[in-house]
C-alpha cells in the first residue's frame, strides 16, 4: 500500500489467507516471532499459562511490520474505493496496449489472466537505440521511469548473501535488464499522460 501501488495506505501491506496456520505464522513474525496475539489452541503453538511469560516469548525470527493507526485508518477508506481505482488502471492499461502497438521500437509483456496493472512495462526492441539515452529523454521531460523490479536480480550484490545457482545462459533476464524500464499506471484517467509519452517517443525516433 504505497503511492505508486494500487492503493494508499503511506506504508505498509495486506495479506489475505483462508489457511488457519498459515494466518498465525503471519500473525507471529509480523510483531517480531513472538506468541503474545496467538489464541489459546493456536495451530503452531501450546501457549503457556502464565501470561506474563507470553507477552515476550518468541517462537521464531521475526520483523516489524505493524501499521500505525492512521495508516490503518487511510487504508480502510482506500478500500472502499478499490472497484473504481483497478477500473481506471485497467482502463488506462487499455490505452497503453493500443498505444504500444503502433510502435516497432518497444514491447510490453502479455498479459495472463486480468491484471490491476501497477505499471507499464517497456522492452526496447530496437538495437539501434539506447534504454539509458530513452530513459534519460524521457526523464527530462517529466516521463519517470524505474527498472523493471530489478532486472536480472542475479547482477544485484544482494545475492553475495544468499546461497543460489544459476543454471545456464540467463538470456531473457539480461535482455530485460539492459533493454527493459517501467513507466508508471495511475487510480485516475492517465490516458492524456501516455499519449503524451508515445508522442515524445515518436519524436525521438
Amino acid at each position: 500500500m504505497f503511492y505508486s501501488h494500487h492503493i494508499c495506505s503511506m506504508e505498509g501491506g495486506v495479506v489475505v489467507t483462508n489457511d488457519s496456520m498459515l494466518y498465525e505464522y503471519m500473525l507471529s513474525i509480523r510483531a517480531h516471532g513472538w506468541t503474545r496475539n496467538l489464541t489459546p489452541g493456536s495451530a503452531i503453538y501450546e501457549k503457556n499459562e502464565d501470561p506474563f511469560y507470553e507477552k515476550y516469548n518468541f517462537i521464531m525470527p521475526g520483523y516489524n511490520l505493524r501499521p500505525l493507526e492512521i495508516e490503518a485508518a487511510i487504508g480502510i477508506e482506500q478500500i472502499d474505493k478499490i472497484e473504481s481505482i483497478i477500473a481506471n488502471r485497467r482502463s488506462n492499461a487499455d490505452y497503453f496496449l493500443s498505444e504500444i502497438k503502433k510502435t516497432l521500437s518497444f514491447r510490453t509483456q502479455n498479459e495472463v489472466g486480468e491484471s490491476s496493472w501497477f505499471g507499464f512495462p517497456m522492452i526496447l526492441e530496437r538495437t539501434d537505440l539506447s534504454r539509458d539515452k530513452i530513459v534519460t529523454y524521457l526523464e527530462n521531460r517529466g516521463i519517470e521511469t524505474r527498472p523493471i523490479v530489478a532486472g536480472n536480480f542475479v547482477r544485484n550484490k544482494a545475492v553475495e548473501y544468499l546461497n543460489y545457482r544459476v543454471y545456464g545462459e540467463l538470456i531473457n533476464a539480461d535482455f530485460i535488464h539492459y533493454n527493459g524500464f517501467f513507466v508508471g499506471n495511475h487510480s485516475y484517467d492517465n490516458r492524456e499522460k501516455i499519449k503524451k509519452m508515445f508522442a515524445l517517443i515518436e519524436k525521438y525516433k
